[in-house]
């Protein structure tokens, strides 16, 4: 029905805009009246929605409608209250999601404005968070069966489907609401089918967040009979609180300038958690699985853990053997609320800071490094405790404040927002001190961390780390670490004599509890019980009794005896099923291997060899190319073109040749870290498919090993050699077909309309979607290269055609690019992060280019064969020197592969490392050799120091620095250098003065001919040439001016110029 206008208000000022949004299927007027439904009107044929439509849909409708109302300058301005009763609440929080997105883009000041000017929002049962017990999506669907009176069993189905999708909402709510005031209410009183929103799905956590109840049930909580319904005083008491917040801001003189000044603080804070924040930060947390129902609950039970938890401080170490299921445990810990409630979040005394991070050895970098760690640790204080912001940006984040400030009363911002530089691990370690020491008092902070023997660094550095973390919190009133790893000797001396436990010895019920709730779900089960009630439960006993508290073996024992249901195995089949199987982990993962049919084994080897070989988890999608023999032809990535649900089709085909040619040792992980601009422009969220997760999700989707044991098996030499006895004749490589599949991916990126901005991201400080697929493209070319000896010309020159057409070449002023030469110029380390500002101009100079993409990129044999073609001049070039590519990447840049043997190839090509180049707009032209000089004054490291000194060596054999050597300066000798520091003198006699007086001719020639464009000469020596020594000197500035064009034009007609004369 749209939005309606109920009251404009009476004459005089208007303090603020009240937005009251109801929930599903409800009214405008009759949802806040007494004596009626208010949930019967017919907003929409429901059961044709998803819920990304009935829900989350009519965001973008509310934020639209209430722009289209506030038109003028002092509307557009004006405060707004928000009220939202039940899912309206969740419609309230994705308008201002998507509002604050259109902020921090500058995409649309409109609709923008509606966050920026929220002064509060009041939630009358709106579920916020579900359990471990129930999912939100799960609550989410209750409370619209009860709002739609008859079961819609489509809509509950995608409502419980899309949990995911609400627990994203959630956390971004969370990183956009610490500056709004908030008031949760909930029900007292059950409907005829319970409390539809309890106490702790209604609340929000926050230093800003009032809570309450009213006594009515969750239909009638916001149906009031008049002003005396205690509803409505505790309602419209909040309400009136937060207008008289509203007035006091306004009353204040200076409300203008604080609130620029807020504003310009807030952007700053934002794009400080945008520069810590990473693809894959919550990825691995969202990707273990969830815990069994009713399983765990012992943690919460008296024990070492909750005594630990609720009195005491320092680290808690979980361990436990591998496939124990430690991972499975910590998200659920992290995630159910009776963490925070143990640890004091209900109460007033003491603000909670609450941190998880998962290492994953199977993913990311970012995902299993220090660097990863910092940022997360980091992005989540300052998410929670923003006034932090400051101390951790340090002077980036007065930099970019002080912009906002000065831009504050533009229109138009004519320059880009500058860019955050990238993080350090020294930079990180500084500005985590730092606000450590500032956190303020009062608080207990709680930092969860997983898989610490996945950490790929050095254990005794990171141990280091995390033990002097509680001294640092000295300010906090507790901190505590909640640490889990397997019982590796690193692990037990640090933490063995503190609390812990050993999470094999506590899990026998629960792994009966999974075993039982498997199998007796299945009809064949069920059956077998009827028939032998005894003996299956001696099946189950013997199972748990086999585990020796190793989940991950019973996941696998499991499936293998629901296979024996399909063959209706008798209890006496599924028991020998069992016996043969080893207790091992290594041992059941041979046995698996060795169950692979002959006629799947060389395709299943090939996707061993690419999972051992890839350096980030291949997409479901590209792993499908890599496996088809036909996708290895050039002609098939330009021609071919795959719709998106034939894309689907090839990822499910992957799925069933994972479990079917693989063994179930390796699968399909979905990730959460997709923006909801995406899954709308996907436009098939609606589809039904076979997968619950979304279409969108399984594009996106990745294969990885089904445990990090199995990651670990399949890389023992000894296996290795296992599979191939198995299939000798094998002829595969897999860096060659894992650079076909990566071609393939940068093509659909470029395709597929779902993929917006791949080149650059909406926050011009974030690269595209294409930057990932090509590093790896580029990565798996140079690896071809070495292993062949051929340059990849072919497919090089495809793939720059290909983005060449693709690029967006020219300006675009509302998105704030500048013009492109090439479109290697819009990558990571040059858009935002690089080397200058992405001016056109600079554009321009730089003159950039697939072989200097190549030579970044490490592709020797590449930049050989161009260099050796006829036609090409390295002295030729006009733009940036190809060394400096090498001996400055930049930041963003990773550093070039091997770089001491391209410097070898470029210099052996003519290139000079004296030619100088003004690297960013603000700098002085300087040389690679200088570069390579200023990096080992600032050198902090010996390994980058040798490699500094490597270079210098490399770059003398370049003919400029040989000659150099060959006629060191004298009093008699003067160069071009020493011109150039003269004319940039405003008094030359200095320089005058230090040569003999016929040597003054000599040198105002060189500063005549060093501003006449036709003369280019790199040195020239004094002899007696130009004037004698006997000769009187030339005193008068006439003589030494006739002299000196004399010379010029002698130095144009007589080629070699005076050396030759």
């Amino acid at each position: 029905m749209g939005t309606q206008l109920l009251c404009e208000g009476a004459t005089g000022q208007i303090v603020a805009d009240l937005v009251f949004v109801h929930g599903l299927r409800g009214d405008p007027i009759k949802t806040w009246s007494k004596g009626s439904w208010g949930y019967d009107s017919s907003i929409a044929n429901v059961t044709e929605f998803s819920s990304q439509n009935s829900i989350f849909g009519h965001a973008e409708n509310l934020l639209n409608d209430i722009a289209r109302k506030r038109r003028k300058p002092e509307e557009k301005s004006r405060p707004i209250v928000f009220v939202g009763h039940s899912l309206g609440g969740l419609v309230i929080k994705e308008a201002l999601i998507r509002s604050s997105e259109y902020l921090n883009n500058q995409q649309d000041e409109r609709l923008g404005s509606i966050y920026k000017h929220t002064a509060g929002v009041v939630f009358l049962g709106t579920p916020h968070r579900g359990s471990e017990q129930v999912g939100l999506g799960q609550v989410v669907a209750k409370v619209a069966a009860c709002a739609l009176r008859q079961p819609n069993d489509k809509l509950l189905k995608n409502l419980d489907k899309e949990s995911d999708v609400l627990e994203r909402q959630r956390r971004s709510f969370a990183s956009i609401n610490q500056a709004i005031p908030l008031v949760c209410l909930w029900e007292e009183k059950p409907t005829v089918v319970g409390i539809i929103v309890p106490e702790w799905s209604a609340c929000i956590d926050g230093f800003q967040v009032k809570t309450g109840s009213i006594p009515a049930n969750h239909m009638q909580m916001c149906k009031y009979e008049n002003s005396d319904s205690i509803g409505y005083q505790r309602t419209s008491g909040h309400i009136i609180n937060l207008v008289d917040a509203i007035a006091e801001k306004e009353a204040s003189a200076n409300y203008r300038e604080v609130e620029i000044k807020k504003e310009s603080e807030e952007a700053a804070t934002s794009s400080l958690l945008s520069s810590l924040e990473f693809p894959a930060m919550n990825n691995r947390h969202d990707q273990i699985e969830e815990a069994h129902k009713h399983t765990f609950q012992w943690i919460y039970k008296e024990g070492p853990f909750l005594q630990w938890l609720k009195h005491e401080s320092g680290i808690f170490w979980v361990n436990g053997k591998a496939g124990a299921g430690k991972s499975t445990l910590m998200k659920f810990i992290f995630n159910d609320p009776r963490t925070k409630a143990s640890l004091g979040a209900d109460t007033a005394q003491y603000q909670l800071i609450f941190i998880g991070f998962f290492f994953h050895d199977r993913g990311t970098i970012l995902q299993k490094s220090l660097i990863g760690l910092l940022k997360s640790i980091l992005y989540q204080i300052v998410t929670q405790c923003k006034v932090l912001g400051p101390i951790a940006g340090g002077k980036e984040w007065l930099q970019i404040k002080d912009w906002h400030l000065e831009n504050s009363v533009r229109l138009l911002k004519r320059s880009r927002e500058p860019a955050w530089p990238e993080w350090t691990r020294p930079e990180l370690l500084r500005a985590l001190t730092q606000v450590l020491k500032q956190i303020p008092s009062q608080t207990n902070l709680f930092l969860l961390i997983d898989g610490l023997d996945e950490y790929e660094g050095d254990k005794d550095g990171l141990i280091d780390f995390l033990t002097d973390i509680p001294p640092s919190w000295s300010n906090t009133s507790r901190t505590r670490l909640c640490l889990s790893s397997r019982p590796l000797n690193v692990f037990q001396d640090a933490f063995g004599n503190g609390p812990s436990f050993r999470l094999q010895d506590l899990t026998y019920k629960d792994i009966r509890m999974y075993v039982a709730g498997s199998l007796n779900k299945k009809q064949r089960m069920q059956e077998l019980v009827r028939i032998d009630s005894n003996s299956a439960s001696k099946l189950i006993d013997d199972i748990v009794q086999k585990a020796d508290g190793v989940f991950l073996w019973v996941k696998l024992v499991v499936k293998s005896l629901i296979t024996g249901f399909q063959n209706y195995d008798s209890i006496m089949d599924l028991e020998k099923r069992l016996a043969v199987l080893p207790s091992d982990l290594e041992q059941l993962y041979n046995r698996m291997l060795e169950n692979i049919d002959g006629m799947y084994l060389a395709k299943a080897i090939r996707v061993f060899r690419i999972m051992q070989t890839t350096r980030r988890p291949p997409k479901t999608l590209s792993l499908w190319y890599a496996t088809e023999e036909e996708f290895q032809h050039v002609d098939k990535f330009v021609g071919e073109h795959l719709t998106i649900d034939d894309k689907l089709v090839r990822c499910k085909e992957v799925d069933g040749r994972l479990r079917s040619h693989c063994a179930g040792l390796l699968e399909i992980q979905f990730t959460n870290a997709f923006t909801y601009e995406e899954t709308l422009e996907s436009g098939s969220l609606q589809a039904e498919i076979t997968f619950p997760q979304s279409r969108y999700a399984l594009l996106k989707s990745t294969v990885q090993y089904l445990h990090q044991t199995v990651k670990e098996y399949l890389n023992k030499p000894e296996v290795s050699s296992l599979l191939f006895e198995r299939c000798p004749n094998l002829d595969f490589t897999p860096h060659a077909w894992l650079q076909r599949s990566y071609l393939r991916e940068i093509r659909d990126c470029l395709s597929e309309e779902f993929c917006w901005k791949v080149f650059v991201a909406k926050r011009h400080n974030e690269p595209g979607i294409l930057w990932q697929p090509l590093d790896e493209f580029m990565h798996h070319t140079r690896m071809v290269e070495k292993l062949t000896g051929t340059a990849q010309t072919l497919l090089l020159e495809n793939l720059d055609n290909m983005l060449s057409i693709e690029s967006p070449g020219n300006a675009d002023s509302s998105a704030g690019l500048a013009r492109i030469q090439h479109w290697s110029q819009l990558s990571p380390a040059r858009f935002g992060n690089g080397l200058h500002n992405n001016t056109e101009s600079m554009n321009r100079r730089w003159n950039d280019s697939l072989l200097t993409f190549a030579i970044a990129s490490g592709l020797q044999l590449y930049v050989q064969e161009v260099l050796q073609r006829p036609r090409f001049r390295i002295d030729e070039r006009d733009g940036r020197p190809f060394l400096h590519y090498v001996v400055n990447p930049g930041d963003g840049y990773l550093p070039v592969p091997e770089p001491e043997a391209m410097l070898e190839i470029l210099i052996s090509h003519g290139a000079n490392p004296k030619v100088k180049f003004q690297e960013n707009c603000d700098g002085m032209p300087v040389s690679a050799w200088e570069l390579v000089g200023q990096k080992l004054q600032n050198s902090s490291s010996a390994q980058e120091t040798v490699q500094l000194h490597a270079f210098q060596t490399i770059m003398q054999k370049s003919p400029a620095l040989v000659q150099t050597r060959q006629a060191p300066p004298s009093s008699e000798t003067i160069s071009l250098l020493e011109v150039e520091e003269a004319i940039n003198e405003s008094d030359f006699r200095k320089h005058i003065e230090k040569t003999r007086s016929s040597s003054r001719t000599y040198f105002f020639v060189l500063a005549t001919m060093h501003v006449t464009p036709a003369l280019s000469l790199p040195r020239l020596t004094h002899p007696s040439r130009v004037a004698s020594p006997t000769s009187p000197p030339l005193s008068t500035p006439r003589q030494l001016e006739a002299l000196s064009y004399f010379l010029c034009a002698f130095m144009r007609l007589v080629p070699g110029g005076l050396s030759s004369q």
